[in-house]
């Protein structure tokens, strides 16, 4: 009977010890419903938002699927100086406030910027050189040693700085290039401004053993022509002995155009040159084109959407030891961007969220790890 009962009792041990196995190793990711614990061995999952919708009641709940984000605006230039008498960080430091709240990290975005709406009213096409490089220099060092690395893990260092323009002579936007959104910056300074830009934020985060990674941001990363062009400008910094940690893949992709074999290959080529990836601004549009109305996302466009997400995410997740971060642009589809870019005033329903706050079709596929 002892003989017996011993051996009831060695089997009873050995379940134990797999039950618990099974549930340290199985994990509470594998069956976790919160978006961020299920990705928690691959990347951080982040949103980005404005700040008026900071507080929304709405969003509080949603909030707990995510632990990174990223202010859309408030962080840019013009927002935190507009003007050379004046630095207002109230908005800006109520992200951090909020991060804090939530105990999730943040992107900083964006350092320099060439668009009228992120360029403060002191800075002009008729700017000298050496003030425009001295002001991103003080910009840049200001800036980054206010936030500090409490919250803040990245920064957009230069965002959106190259060429549209297939044909151009050159890697970066100017008014000369034709591909619209030129850039006044590389107008007065050259190359020098992404020099500048670089250098400095390198030169604060070393100064002040900040644990911030440098960044460069910008949209058709999938294009093979501008993601060319991309590296070309990072080997180009990095001749100089200036850091650049990662590439920022916007990630404004439409279900009609996507394609899973250019999203790879952009990736791997940013990692064959070294670089740290992040999707920053991630929404999936269902329109074909700026001609294109639609009254309602249909169950069949809400599925092709969750396609693409299951798609994005399924590759960041084979490549998680370089894609770090994922920010979907925005929290919920009563919100978008999208509902006034490109065309005005036409409804678009890019995000896992819905209008009634609850998960979309692109939210369970990419809970779903199952090919």
């Amino acid at each position: 009977m002892k003989k017996l009962a011993k051996f009831f009792l060695a089997i009873t041990m050995v379940i134990t010890q797999l039950g618990w196995l099974m549930a340290c190793g199985g994990g509470k990711e594998a069956d976790s419903k919160v978006l961020y614990e299920k990705y928690a061995d691959y990347f951080k999952i982040g949103f980005a938002i404005n700040y008026e919708l900071l507080d929304l009641p709405e969003y509080q709940e949603i909030y707990k699927h995510f632990n990174s984000m990223t202010a859309e605006n408030e962080m840019k230039w013009a927002y935190i100086r507009p003007n050379a008498y004046q630095t207002s960080y109230q908005k800006a430091d109520a992200f951090v406030a909020k991060a804090k709240e939530l105990n999730i990290g943040m992107r900083g975005h964006a350092l320099v910027w060439h668009h009228t709406s992120a360029v403060p009213n002191y800075i002009n096409s008729s700017t000298p050189k050496d003030s425009l490089l001295t002001h991103i220099e003080n910009h840049v060092d200001a800036t980054i040693k206010h936030f500090g690395d409490d919250v803040i893990y990245a920064w957009d260092v230069v965002n959106e700085a190259i060429t549209d323009n297939d044909n151009s002579s050159s890697i970066y936007r100017s008014s000369k290039d034709g591909s619209g959104g030129a850039s006044f910056f590389y107008d007065i300074a050259g190359e020098d401004f992404v020099l500048t830009a670089f250098r400095q934020a390198q030169k604060t985060v070393e100064e002040n053993n900040l644990n911030i990674k440098l960044f460069y941001n910008d949209y058709n990363m999938n294009n093979q022509a501008k993601r060319n062009r991309a590296i070309k400008m990072i080997r180009n910094i990095r001749a100089q002995g200036i850091r650049v940690d990662g590439i920022g893949m916007q990630g404004h992709y439409n279900i009609h155009t996507y394609k899973e074999s250019e999203f790879k290959k952009a990736i791997q080529d940013f990692i064959a040159e070294g670089l740290e990836v992040h999707i920053t601004e991630l929404d999936i549009s269902i329109h074909k084109d700026d001609n294109s109305r639609l009254a309602a996302l249909t169950p069949e466009l809400e599925e092709a959407q969750a396609r693409v997400y299951k798609s994005i995410y399924k590759v960041c997740r084979e490549f998680s030891k370089h894609v770090t971060s994922v920010t979907t642009w925005g929290v919920a589809d009563d919100h978008t961007w999208l509902d006034n870019f490109p065309v005005k005033n036409r409804k678009n329903w890019p995000l896992l969220f819905n209008e009634t706050y609850q998960p979309k079709k692109g939210f369970e596929a990419i809970m779903d790890f199952s090919s």
